[in-house]
């Protein structure tokens, strides 16, 4: 959604009201403000450490030193628990736990936009080329064959060469083939059922049921912030969040790319999309307490509510996405427990603005539409 149309001029006016720079909060009644505060005590009295944190910590213990002795310990892969898990931010109930992700860096691959920089020799060298279609995705052409990481090693085939690009392209199609990779003896700890979505495969993990599931994305560190991506740096941001100086510690560290295919494409086996994860779990740790129930409860309104009827729709990234821009275009008075269904409510009211005029703008790339294909009109 265009920073210019935010809102329905139909809305609730003891909502909310809105103009072309920002969200404007109005009192609630007492009626909301009691319920308000009556689910922030809830939530508070919530204990996330007996309910999830147990089974997190000794899953992805399990999972990470699982990996690295599959791998002999090799600094060549890095492994980061990023998703729910990794924000801090679990499903809480007696029988479901958010599924854990773990980001697969490969430390023996580098992607670059504008400069090549002088890497270690055994490296693979990777230039993003752009897609002209969607921003946020991009190929990978190959500058530098290193020596091949052990992934590499068992993914015959994955180098495209397409003349009409002119070049050696790496594919995305190491998700669907990765199974060549952990069906090894020294990845038994992962059962045998394994699905592929998008640039995820999902396993499930002996020895821990029902807290078993875990989803693994390969990817690719970009050391340089995409260009594509510099009006989130430099836009203009009324109430300061995120503050400078934050902005300027993580673009400094660049983002990864995964490899997941962009629906308009000709060549979708060949891309690659940016992801900013890392950022995202450091503007989530950025919250305050309000921001942070807001979230959960929209988790939980996705988890028990959305999956029923429009799961496919709406995904936890899109509801992720819209707070944070609410909470960027929203006055800090917003964010305080008296207003906490006020909030909720100015999110599902963003959401349903964009899945009435099918934009929701991804937060880093602003003209990138996360519902780019993700469903049809008719539906």
């Amino acid at each position: 959604m265009s920073e210019g149309k935010k809102g329905d001029d139909t809305r609730d006016k003891n909502m909310t009201s809105v103009d072309s720079k920002d969200i404007r909060i109005n009192e609630p009644d007492d009626a909301i403000t009691d319920v308000s505060l009556r689910v922030c005590k809830v939530l508070d009295n919530i204990s996330q450490t007996q309910c999830s944190n147990t089974y997190s910590v000794q899953l992805a213990s399990l999972i990470v030193n699982g990996l690295y002795s599959g791998f002999d310990g090799s600094a060549d892969v890095e492994f980061q628990l990023v998703g729910s898990v990794g924000e801090g931010c679990p499903i809480i109930s007696s029988s479901k736990l958010s599924d854990h992700d773990l980001m697969y860096v490969m430390n023996t691959c580098q992607a670059y936009e504008h400069s090549v920089v002088c890497v270690p020799k055994p490296h693979w060298q990777f230039y993003i080329e752009q897609c002209d279609i969607n921003p946020c995705y991009v190929r990978l052409r190959a500058l530098t064959r290193g020596s091949s990481p052990k992934l590499f090693n068992n993914l015959p085939g994955i180098f495209s060469f397409e003349s009409k690009l002119g070049g050696h392209y790496l594919s995305n199609a190491i998700p669907a083939t990765m199974n060549n990779l952990f069906a090894l003896p020294t990845f038994e700890f992962l059962k045998e059922e394994k699905i592929v979505a998008g640039p995820s495969l999902t396993h499930t993990v002996t020895g821990l049921s029902p807290y078993n599931t875990v989803d693994t994305v390969i990817s690719i560190r970009c050391h340089a912030w995409p260009a594509v991506a510099e009006e989130w740096i430099n836009r203009r941001r009324y109430y300061h969040w995120p503050f400078r100086c934050f902005i300027e510690e993580h673009v400094k560290h660049g983002c990864h790319v995964v490899p997941v295919g962009c629906k308009e494409c000709e060549h979708t086996y060949l891309d690659w999309r940016l992801s900013f994860v890392l950022v995202e779990q450091a503007l989530v740790s950025e919250f305050n307490a309000t921001q942070l129930k807001c979230y959960l409860l929209l988790k939980h309104l996705k988890k028990f509510t959305f999956e029923d009827e429009i799961d496919y729709m709406i995904s936890s990234y899109i509801l992720k996405t819209t707070l944070f821009w609410v909470i960027e275009e929203s006055p800090p008075d917003l964010w305080v427990p008296r207003r906490l269904l006020t909030a909720v409510q100015i999110c599902l009211d963003r959401l349903i603005t964009a899945i009435r005029t099918d934009f929701c703008p991804n937060y880093f790339i602003r003209n990138s539409n996360l519902f780019a294909r993700r469903y049809k009109v008719v539906e």
